[in-house]
């Protein structure tokens, strides 16, 4: 906004300038968004993923509450796209971010780190340990009852099955990537009972 130039006993008057950045805010949030979202899915990658657990691990530090990583594969997935095709498993990797969601709190987050593989962090839990097992564990259960349910895509009826590794977390103790690393080790040891099941890491 700029002063117009007036003779003296004129009324003062101002010129205004504007310009629609609209489009250039839209443009803007798309950037973000596929910085920080996968296209697929919508739900969190990577690396959103480790700015939540990097947030989730201060307040667990700070309430001195547990928290949980469950970190989901699903099972013969490849077969599923070798036999059908990438259409039908992109459609079944949507189907699947959204009935995690469906499984968890506000609080929590899904995330999909790529291919099948999907991570649930969930936040806030009890201040012993035990509650806080029980609890993700719960959450697990709930996840492979929503997952088993028959998939209806492109007028076909799919099934799918998820492992699931987990691991629990108070305060700094252990960093997200090795937090990680224990649900990712904790999921192979699903596969190896037969999949379709969670397993906790032991240490």
């Amino acid at each position: 906004m700029v002063r117009k130039p007036t003779l003296v006993g004129e009324e003062e008057r101002l010129i205004a300038i504007a310009r629609n950045i609209t489009k250039r805010k839209l443009a803007e949030q798309a950037i973000e968004r596929l910085a920080f979202h996968d296209t697929l899915t919508g739900l969190p990658n990577r690396r959103m993923l480790g700015d939540r657990m990097e947030t989730a691990l201060a307040a667990s530090q700070r309430h001195q509450k547990h928290g949980a990583v469950l970190f989901l594969d699903l099972d013969k997935f490849k077969h599923l796209n070798d036999n059908f095709g990438h259409d039908i498993g992109d459609l079944m990797l949507q189907e699947v971010a959204q009935r995690l969601l469906q499984c968890i709190r506000a609080v929590d987050t899904v995330a999909r780190l790529g291919g099948d593989e999907f991570v649930v962090l969930i936040q806030n839990l009890s201040i012993d340990a035990a509650d806080a097992r029980l609890h993700a564990t719960t959450v697990g259960h709930k996840i492979l009852s929503s997952l088993n349910e028959p998939y209806r895509l492109q007028e076909h009826t799919h099934t799918i099955t998820p492992s699931i590794g987990a691991t629990l977390f108070l305060g700094h103790s252990v960093t997200a990537p090795d937090l990680l690393k224990q649900a990712d080790l904790a999921m192979y040891e699903a596969k190896a009972q037969g999949r379709n099941t969670i397993c906790f890491h032991t240490k």
